[in-house]
């Protein structure tokens, strides 16, 4: 006599809608990751130049409203702020660089150990036929530009003109009329100077 297994088989209706949200949620939180990661930088950079207190730096209460826009978590601002006061807290660094076709290339880099990241990063442009050289900084001109939105510090509506005028008050270089809001551009390290005179009446409606 032959005796056959038997074989219980359930499907799990659950399963192909994990797999999916598998799929989707975690290149998104990935992506969301990284993002926190680079505004974290630039809290530490901010805090670095301009010290701790928003009320005092600008653009670490810039930088600031960007995390809170983003959905940043409270506690991954707060972090990034005290671990720029860590003696062991990572500096900026400046590279430049020359790549194929006479293309320029300016390197900011956050790094807790720079030689090294300096030592990597050449090693990786290295691979592209690009290396680091001096006098590059020359081929730029530093310019900042500063979006103003359509509603002021008191939630008030702001009107068409409003680049034009502050472009002249505040001195800034150009203005650039957009749909959505205007944007200052201001020349060299002028723009937290801008930032500054503008914070008290614009406050949450500006970003960099």
């Amino acid at each position: 006599m032959t005796s056959l297994p038997l074989v219980l088989c359930r499907r799990w209706a659950g399963h192909n809608r994990w797999s999916k949200v598998r799929t989707v949620k975690g290149p998104r939180d990935a992506d969301r990751g990284r993002l926190f990661q680079r505004l974290s930088l630039r809290l530490r950079a901010a805090v670095k130049d301009g010290g701790p207190d928003p009320a005092l730096n600008a653009p670490l209460a810039n930088m600031i409203e960007q995390c809170r826009a983003s959905n940043m978590p409270k506690s991954s601002i707060e972090a990034a702020i005290e671990g720029a006061l860590r003696p062991t807290a990572s500096s900026p660094l400046l590279l430049q660089a020359r790549a194929p076709q006479g293309v320029s290339l300016l390197l900011w880099v956050q790094s807790s150990d720079p030689r090294r990241s300096q030592r990597e990063l050449s090693s990786i442009l290295s691979r592209y036929g690009a290396a680091l050289a001096a006098g590059v900084l020359h081929d730029f001109q530093q310019q900042g530009v500063v979006r103003v939105g359509r509603t002021d510090a008191m939630g008030q509506h702001v009107g068409q003109h409003v680049g034009l005028e502050l472009a002249l008050e505040v001195g800034a270089q150009d203005v650039r009329e957009e749909e959505e809001e205007p944007s200052l551009v201001v020349r060299g390290g002028g723009i937290w100077g801008v930032m500054g005179q503008l914070w008290g009446s614009y406050g949450a409606a500006m970003g960099l």
